[in-house]
């Protein structure tokens, strides 16, 4: 077995005060880079009820505000990155409520590219 010497120990302590700093500024900078939620509000007509399909990154569609059809269709410019949620404000008869992102799916192309944003609306 080794003996520890007092040289030793202070190393280790040495080592550890050096790192500490560094390993907190890494883990504050990784949970900073954590992409937030894109939010879209959809108005959706009064009798809707389904699965609603937007259909992303159409440049001549509006990123923030779009409109079902009666058939639960829109198009928007939004693009979600790569891993980025998206949430959806749905105003619907007057009344207001968000899709968290864990029930909107975001279908993507093999190499990532959003195709079609998709959410169920419930019955009233």
């Amino acid at each position: 077995m080794r003996n520890l010497r007092e040289g030793d120990v202070r190393s280790d302590k040495d080592l550890f005060l050096t790192l500490a700093p560094i390993l907190c500024a890494l883990l504050v900078l990784s949970c900073g880079a954590a992409k937030s939620a894109q939010e879209i509000t959809v108005q959706v007509p009064d009798g809707f009820a389904g699965t609603l399909q937007i259909e992303p990154c159409n440049a001549s569609a509006n990123a923030d505000h779009v409109t079902l059809d009666a058939r639960g269709v829109a198009t928007t410019s939004a693009c979600p990155g790569r891993g980025q949620l998206v949430t959806l404000v749905i105003v619907r008869g007057g009344q207001t409520y968000r899709i968290v992102p864990e029930d909107v799916k975001v279908l993507r192309t093999g190499d990532g590219l959003p195709v079609r944003i998709e959410a169920t609306i419930p019955a009233r």
